[in-house]
């Protein structure tokens, strides 16, 4: 958003207030282990067949060994019960068992929380690692610890200090709120309940839901990046069955005896699959922050009923205080077959960490493709605050399989041979990104022509104008890598640089040849001239071989792109 003030309102929806709202940590079972306990979880999923239980249960196949946790009674009459956790190539299995009588299930979405109920809650990392609020401009970054730094800030149209002021004070106000709901985008929180009409349980996602729908509601469009919409939460199940531990000897009108079954309490299952997971920080998710809340229906005038939880350090919403579990079948995710490290440059040339979402284990093709880091901001001529901070780049990635094997990939170059991945601080084009190995092993990449700014912030004289790319890229066997050819012309660009350009390649990438156009004196009534320069391969790069002056470009263009230019 650019020069539009945002009205964030702090609401939180059904999820926000939901049971036991607690920062206190409070002593736990001691026969359960501290949140600060990393829990192994062994490799295990359903058994066949199910159960014959509410659509989506599935019956404990572990129910005779130890439990993960056992529930940690957090107020009087707080109920008993034993998780177990498994993980297999699907995602994350839980089963419950919960004593007590017969479940007060809810009528309507409305009374869920206020009814007996299981929460799931996961993340993916302890917290989200956010930059100061701040936004940023071809000068630098602008970053502010409190409000009170808005101190100097003018307004970018009026340079009135006082307006200046105000404004960023605003701006950073709502920065605070729109950082609670964010941050909430890491999470996911599932509530499971059983049905009044024996029909299929309800699952819900919550947490973060709630928030994608508020900042939906407050934000403008192009503030809210659809790429952490939660939508793929609702792809995890899961089911409840009844418990009848013993039964009574009731008899009907007529005086025959008959046997009532009499509820113990109840089970529950949910299926977690990966494409359901919140952003993940690691490509190999092995380590996860995982609790489970459960809940008695509420008593008359109360919103809340009795609850128990799998972590003595519970705080609602806080994923540190979560159980933390480490997964023996840890699910390792690629970003490409070039198997590059999940970081990602911003537009100061800094390298972030960046995160993703997990994808369908069956999935293909195998490799994710995308990944985003969490970013201030920036913009040419972004003086005052703007936006909305942070949000998130996505990165988008791509490749190209090699003549006998392996691959090249980008946007960030790099290659796959036989034992060698390697990655080089060159970026190329995926339009044009191609690759050919040479007969002495070598491999030539090319990427070009294509076109970019010659300013990443559009700013300054001539900022905005069209670089025309060509690039050329060896590398050894060994994974040793030298620019062969790198031409960049600006044209239109001033004096020194051609007013247009068009180039020929040959089909072989033998040589290479750049067609430049300018107007004799700067006189803009004479005549067009162009004149062309060759390079020739030699070995592993290109030589000048050849400069010709007043010769015909390419008719029509190769590349109308770069023509044309004023």
């Amino acid at each position: 958003m650019r020069g539009k003030v945002l009205v964030l309102v702090a609401m939180m929806g059904a999820a926000s207030v939901a049971q036991g709202q607690t920062s206190a940590v409070q002593a736990g079972n001691p026969t359960n282990k501290s949140a600060a306990t990393v829990v192994t979880i062994p490799a295990g999923s359903p058994g066949p067949g199910g159960g014959s239980a509410s659509e989506g249960f599935e019956a404990n196949p572990y129910a005779k060994e130890p439990p993960t946790f056992v529930l940690i009674g957090k107020t009087p009459d707080a109920p008993k019960g034993r998780v177990w956790v498994r993980s297999d190539g699907e995602g994350l299995h839980l089963w419950g068992s919960v004593e007590g009588g017969a479940p007060v299930w809810p009528e309507q979405k409305a009374e869920m929380l206020g009814k007996d109920h299981v929460e799931v809650w996961l993340a993916a990392a302890p917290d989200v690692t956010m930059p100061l609020v701040g936004w940023g401009n071809q000068f630098g970054k602008i970053e502010m610890k409190s409000a009170e730094d808005c101190n100097g800030q003018t307004d970018p149209q009026t340079g009135s200090p006082e307006a200046g002021g105000a404004a960023c004070v605003r701006w950073y106000a709502e920065q605070v709120r729109y950082r609670a709901q964010f941050r909430r985008l890491f999470a996911r929180q599932w509530l499971l309940a059983g049905s009044t009409n024996f029909g299929p349980a309800h699952v819900v996602e919550a947490y973060a839901t709630e928030a994608w729908r508020t900042l939906g509601g407050d934000l403008f469009a192009e503030d809210l990046h659809d790429g952490l919409d939660p939508k793929a939460a609702g792809l995890a199940k899961g089911g409840v069955n009844i418990v009848n531990g013993k039964s009574e000897t009731e008899h009907d009108a007529a005086g025959n005896a008959y046997q009532k079954n009499i509820a113990t309490g109840y089970e529950f299952y949910v299926g977690i699959p990966w494409e359901a997971f919140p952003p993940a920080p690691n490509l190999e998710v092995s380590d996860l922050w995982l609790m489970v809340d459960v809940f008695g229906a509420a008593p008359a005038g109360k919103k809340t009923g009795a609850y128990a939880t799998t972590s003595s350090a519970r705080e609602w919403g806080v994923p540190a205080s979560f159980n933390h579990i480490k997964l023996d079948a840890a699910r390792g995710f690629t970003l490409s077959p070039c198997e590059e490290p999940l970081v990602e440059q911003n537009i100061y040339e800094d390298q972030v960490p960046a995160w993703f979402f997990p994808v369908k284990a069956s999935e293909k093709p195998a490799w994710l493709g995308t990944d985003f880091i969490v970013t201030n901001p920036a913009g040419g001529y972004d003086y005052g605050p703007t936006g909305v901070s942070p949000e998130i780049e996505e990165h988008k990635h791509f490749w190209k399989a090699l003549d006998g094997g392996g691959w090249v990939c980008g946007p960030r170059l790099a290659v796959k041979r036989g034992s060698v991945t390697k990655g080089f601080p060159f970026f190329v084009d995926e339009k044009t990104l191609d690759a050919r190995v040479l007969a002495d092993g070598w491999l030539l990449v090319r990427s070009g022509p294509s076109a970019s700014m010659l300013s990443a912030f559009g700013s300054g004289q001539c900022g905005a104008c069209t670089v025309a790319n060509v690039n050329f890229y060896a590398i050894s066997p060994a994974g040793e890598v030298a620019p062969a050819l790198e031409l960049s012309p600006v044209p239109g660009a001033g004096p020194t640089q051609p007013d247009a350009v068009d180039f020929t390649i040959a089909p072989d990438w033998t040589w290479v040849t750049e067609f430049d156009e300018a107007t004799p004196g700067n006189d803009a009534n004479a005549a067009e001239v162009w004149s062309s320069t060759t390079y020739c391969l030699q070995g592993h790069g290109f030589v000048k071989c050849g400069a010709t002056q007043d010769v015909k470009p390419p008719s029509p263009p190769n590349y109308p792109e770069f023509q044309g230019v004023d």
